[in-house]
């Protein structure tokens, strides 16, 4: 790769993090570049890794939007890039003012949250462009479900799957009635769970899917993952990824489905317009995703052969620990 300038790049709601901040370190410090983080919380794991740490408000706090563009502009941010889907719509509306100072905002365009983050909106979005989805109640179809088959209740919004539990008879969904419109009832689908870490350009083309199994998971997150390659699914993902990269997706795309255990059919669930906590493997794999986002600052052309990532390599993740002084 030819020689690059020195960029800073900056990580909001680093949280537990360590691997995928670790990931552009190494990348950064290859070209004398710079990691920041940030995070509501000061005492973060994903901190140490980083060049340098702030303590920053709540995005919905008074002036969080004048104290994180005068922090881009003191620190002369490169790239700014949230880990916190509840900050992504009032990210959105900085990003004219991000730009003036130098930081480009890597997010997808409104259009596309508006599908992403919406799970309801997202099952809609794939009917109306061919994707096969689970069936969806929301909250005014409740009263059709008799209890026939087994269905899954999650949020409709919002990050992870710990919130997801099974419902096998009416009398299970009384906890959510006073707040229907915050859930939705997702048809039962038996076989294995999949997700594809995808990574857009800045014109919105397909630079790599990875396909990985959920093979363990622990209060929503990935713990034991592999990368596999099925043709039709991972075909169909980047359909959808392209399709998502013309409505102005930017970046890494976190996209979940499952293949039918009777029949291999396979369904979209979600997708997350953020890097999903299992990233790390896929960037292990070959989706050199720190090396592309510099890359993508610098303006240059991303070359890769979408699908030309390690199969067959597991991550196995574990607790550890960081200690710091105060």
């Amino acid at each position: 790769m030819a020689e690059i300038a020195a960029i800073t790049v900056a990580f909001l709601a680093v949280g537990r993090r360590v691997a995928l901040l670790r990931a552009f370190r190494e990348e950064l410090d290859r070209f004398g570049g710079k990691l920041l983080g940030a995070d509501v919380n000061r005492l973060v794991p994903a901190a140490a890794v980083c060049h340098d740490f702030r303590q920053i408000g709540r995005w919905d706090a008074d002036g969080y939007g004048d104290d994180l563009i005068h922090w881009c502009q003191q620190q002369r941010v490169d790239l700014l890039i949230s880990l916190w889907e509840p900050e992504f719509f009032r990210l959105s509306t900085l990003r004219p003012d991000l730009t003036k100072v130098g930081t480009k905002l890597l997010l997808s365009e409104k259009p596309v949250l508006d599908v992403c983050m919406d799970k309801l909106a997202f099952s809609r979005w794939c009917g109306k462009e061919g994707f096969a989805t689970p069936n969806l109640w929301d909250a005014t179809d409740w009263h059709r479900w008799n209890g026939e088959v087994p269905l899954f209740i999650k949020p409709r919004r919002g990050m992870g799957s710990k919130s997801a539990c099974p419902v096998k008879e009416p009398v299970d969904l009384e906890p959510y009635a006073n707040h229907p419109d915050a859930w939705i009832l997702q048809e039962f689908i038996d076989g294995k769970e999949y997700t594809f870490d995808a990574f857009l350009d800045a014109q919105g083309r397909v630079i790599e899917v990875v396909m990985r199994e959920r093979v363990e998971v622990r209060a929503g997150e990935v713990i034991k993952s592999r990368t596999v390659f099925f043709p039709e699914p991972w075909q169909e993902t980047c359909r959808l990824c392209s399709l998502l990269g013309k409505m102005g997706a930017i970046g890494p795309l976190t996209v979940q489905g499952f293949i039918r255990q009777s029949d291999g059919a396979f369904f979209f669930t979600e997708v997350n317009p953020r890097f999903g906590g299992g990233v790390p493997l896929a960037i292990q794999a070959g989706a050199l995703h720190p090396r592309w986002l510099i890359q993508m600052v610098e303006d240059r052309m991303i070359e890769h052969v979408p699908g030309s990532y390690q199969k067959n390599l597991w991550m196995l993740r574990y607790d550890d620990a960081v200690f710091v002084v105060e």
